[in-house]
């Protein structure tokens, strides 16, 4: 059976048509290496690196759709590692997609919105300046169904901190620190997938008891501690595999194209 083609071109008009693409990234959104051959099968993956190259090579990819691709907002000279791995792509015409915030933030296919609904919370709306753009999720515990009420601050739940961290667990995997802060119920979720350190401040200030993020850091653990706000830090990499995967799917319904996302951790 003969695998669906998309081009590029198509794949660009639908990744413009279904993104915030005025959000300030210092990323280079979109198409960042081309093909003569179009796509039919996607290797997806966090990172681009030299191991997706080779793991989507044997699948028989003709394109790659990651999350951190090649360029972050400079103009770099191709030489060393981004030679290297800019030659192997071009030698097999394979294609570079990458969307970094646009993906992030998106409130379906994004890396905030899967980490929010793989924990079974409701996505409550979104706070924080990052230049320009309210970046950070809030996200809020579900009440039983069968518990109905009129008011919206009992329209949610409340959980303890431990259980929180073992719902993280047993549903996404062990994060690689958690900082119980003070010992109040968590009600109100602060969300930012990757590197998202910077929002401990902006997330307490709004409000939050607790924040989720990616990465772990020695200074935001004594800030987190001090203010207080609840901290679990999941890592870089395991918070941001799921909007790679979800946009892949939504291609594949669109597009009839097959996908194959490697899983390619830092345990970062």
């Amino acid at each position: 059976m003969k695998m669906k083609q998309c081009s590029l071109q198509a794949l660009e008009e639908y990744l413009h048509a279904t993104f915030n693409w005025e959000v300030h990234d210092q990323a280079l959104n979109g198409i960042q290496i081309a093909n003569e051959r179009g796509v039919s099968k996607l290797g997806v993956g966090v990172d681009f690196c030299d191991d997706l190259i080779s793991a989507a090579e044997k699948a028989g990819c003709d394109a790659l759709l990651v999350h951190h691709g090649l360029y972050w907002g400079r103009v770099e000279a191709l030489v060393a590692r981004k030679y290297r791995l800019v030659k192997r792509m071009m030698a097999n015409d394979t294609a570079l997609i990458a969307l970094h915030l646009p993906l992030d933030l998106h409130p379906v296919l994004g890396n905030n919105i899967g980490l929010i609904e793989a924990l079974d919370l409701v996505h409550s709306g979104n706070f924080g300046d990052y230049k320009g753009n309210a970046i950070l999720f809030e996200a809020r515990i579900k009440r039983d169904s069968n518990r109905k009420s009129s008011n919206l601050e009992q329209k949610y739940a409340s959980i303890d901190f431990k259980d929180l961290c073992t719902r993280y667990k047993s549903r996404i995997g062990s994060p690689l620190m958690t900082l119980q802060a003070h010992d109040r119920s968590v009600e109100r979720i602060g969300i930012c997938s990757g590197g998202g350190l910077f929002g401990v401040d902006m997330a307490y200030q709004h409000g939050c008891d607790t924040y989720i993020t990616g990465d772990a850091n020695h200074i935001a653990y004594h800030q987190a501690k001090e203010l207080p706000i609840n901290l679990i830090c999941g890592g870089h990499y395991y918070t941001e595999t799921f909007g790679v995967n979800r946009l892949a799917a939504a291609l594949q319904k669109k597009f009839g194209l097959t996908y194959q996302f490697f899983d390619l951790p830092t345990h970062l």
